[in-house]
């Protein structure tokens, strides 16, 4: 696609920011609105049908946001928190590795780089969750976020689902758990 359909996605997105904060009759939701109209009344037929089915996944998303909302609000003595205290416990272990194979990467990149002359000592590992064969970098998959925004308690009005599902956040921890745990065996 082209630069317009970006252009569209990017304030599809900001309205639907816009929608769920209940802004969306403000006078920036009211511009993004028209702003939208306008790019849509030039966009090509397939633009149209792409930027539809990328409306509709917005809307969705949305719509299960909403839903999940109400199931979960955890309450600690300090405030209300997203998800219940073992998945934040998950997420934080998530947190430590994630950053623990950033710094991992960064020495197998290092060792990496020499000549093998150079090198001493054996090849450094790091935790292969974090970085996929094809990208070549670390990749959190929003675990940051995640963290981040479970770690803080919200009044209860206030709090806001995860973007990761408890779910996707268990096979996450399972994966890298077992990883570490084979990694302690053999040192």
């Amino acid at each position: 696609m082209n630069d317009r359909f970006r252009k569209l996605q990017r304030l599809a997105v900001d309205y639907d920011s816009h929608l769920r904060a209940g802004t969306q009759n403000s006078e920036s939701g009211t511009a993004i609105l028209e702003e939208i109209e306008c790019y849509y009344c030039h966009a090509s037929r397939e633009e149209v049908e792409a930027f539809n089915h990328f409306t509709s996944y917005l809307e969705r998303r949305r719509n299960e946001m909403s839903s999940v909302v109400a199931d979960s609000v955890h309450e600690s003595r300090w405030g209300f928190h997203p998800v219940s205290y073992e998945t934040f416990r998950k997420l934080k272990f998530l947190h430590k590795w994630y950053y623990q194979t950033l710094r991992d990467f960064a020495r197998w990149v290092r060792w990496k780089n020499k000549f093998p002359h150079n090198r001493k000592g054996s090849e450094p590992q790091y935790c292969p969750f974090f970085v996929p064969k094809r990208r070549g970098h670390c990749v959190n998959y929003g675990i940051v976020a995640a963290y981040r925004q479970a770690r803080m308690p919200v009044p209860r009005d206030e709090v806001q689902p995860l973007e990761l599902s408890v779910e996707k956040i268990d096979g996450m921890y399972e994966e890298v758990k077992s990883w570490v745990e084979k990694q302690e065996k053999s040192c």
